[in-house]
């Protein structure tokens, strides 16, 4: 009798051990199947970049320099300068994987009016802001975790050394103020890159090809006043901040 309940009680451990064993395989396949069909996307889910922009008046996010630009005249080649201040972008990878293919794209400019409320410039036209010193490029290659680099957002010229740069006067403008250029990767002869005095809103979109597009909004206040001393030009000349 013992002999019999002893093997009914192994019958019945084999088939536990057994069932197990079956759904242990049955779970390894559906996990395996998961990370075969899902697994980057799971991956992607973990291990993700995260960009994030800062813009203000803080070096090396502005500074006074010099612009030079090489024209033809009359068959010979002439170097034109004039003093000028640079605002940038800082653009910030904090997430935990690199950034590929990263680009800032100006969408949409509004300008503030007597109301008080922001109306768009339907003229504007959207492109790609240009990275710093990269040779007009739209698209940064890589951006590696918790590193960041820089894209031009625009300038200032010396208002009575402007008329020395083609597409940089706006002949519609006051030539006793300043004028700000957007760093756009084309330069349009209608000029519409050149904004005159005012309080404007620029929308931007923040991607890279592997992030979704980041809406982000830069206001910049041009009040039309040329110093040639860095703090009072970015004290009473210009004002720029992300909101």
């Amino acid at each position: 009798m013992n002999r019999n309940h002893d093997m009914v009680d192994a019958n019945q451990e084999l088939i536990r051990v057994t069932w197990w064993l079956v759904a242990a395989t049955f779970s390894a396949a559906i996990v395996a199947l998961i990370i075969a069909v899902w697994g980057n996307w799971l991956r992607l889910l973990v291990f993700h970049p995260k960009l994030e922009i800062a813009c203000n008046l803080e070096p090396p996010n502005c500074e006074k320099t010099k612009l030079t630009q090489v024209e033809k005249r009359n068959n010979n080649l002439v170097v034109v300068e004039a003093d000028c201040y640079y605002f940038r972008i800082l653009v910030k990878n904090n997430g935990c994987a690199k950034a590929e293919s990263v680009e800032i794209f100006a969408t949409e400019l509004y300008k503030k009016r007597a109301d008080d409320a922001f109306h768009k410039i339907d003229s504007f036209i959207p492109m790609n802001l240009t990275w710093t010193h990269s040779k007009k490029e739209k698209y940064y290659p890589t951006i590696s975790k918790k590193m960041f680099r820089h894209c031009d957002l625009g300038y200032v010229i010396k208002p009575s050394e402007r008329g020395k740069f083609k597409n940089e006067d706006n002949p519609k403008f006051n030539k006793n103020k300043t004028v700000f250029g957007f760093e756009l990767e084309v330069k349009p002869n209608s000029l519409q890159h050149l904004i005159e005095p005012g309080i404007y809103r620029l929308k931007i979109l923040i991607a890279s090809s592997n992030t979704k597009p980041k809406p982000r909004t830069i206001e910049l206040n041009l009040t039309g006043d040329w110093d040639d001393d860095e703090e009072k030009m970015f004290s009473k000349g210009i004002g720029i901040k992300t909101i």
